[in-house]
Parts: C-alpha cells; structure tokens; sequence
C-alpha cells in the first residue's frame, strides 16, 4: 500500500495539532496554578498540595515536547 505526500502530511498536521491543544492545556493548569498560589485565603479545593496543579503543567508540556520529538523524528525518517 502506497501512501500519498497529501496524506502524510494530512496526518502530520494533525498530530501537530493535537501537540497544540496539549501545550495550550498545560499552560491553563500552570495559570491556574500561579492563580491558586496568590490567593492564600481561598481554600485548597479537592485537598490537592500546593504544587500539584504546578506539577499536572509539566507533566502535560512533558508530554506535549515528546509527542512533538517523536512526530518530527518520524517525519525525518519518511523524508529520508
């Protein structure tokens, strides 16, 4: 089975967006972490530590960075 350039990058540029929505997403959680560290009188909800909203951010871009690394790296080795 052969596949097209059309199609290839159809699905290259679909898995860089799903990396887009995951870089957009751990910026939110690391907002709303900063957010939760300036107000002290509100009232830690879900009972969560202080910087686990910090730690859900990077482990989301984590993920994000891999997903892209390896997206580039396949799309290299197709190239080559």
């Amino acid at each position: 089975m052969r596949v097209t350039e059309e199609e290839v990058l159809k699905a290259v540029r679909w898995r860089y967006r799903i990396c887009n929505y995951l870089f957009r997403l751990g910026i939110i959680w690391l907002l709303f972490g900063v957010v939760q560290g300036f107000l002290p009188n509100v009232p830690n909800w879900m009972d969560w530590l202080p910087d686990s909203t910090l730690l859900i951010a990077l482990a989301i871009f984590t993920t994000a960075v891999a997903m892209t690394l390896a997206i580039t790296a396949a799309l290299c080795a197709i190239t080559i």
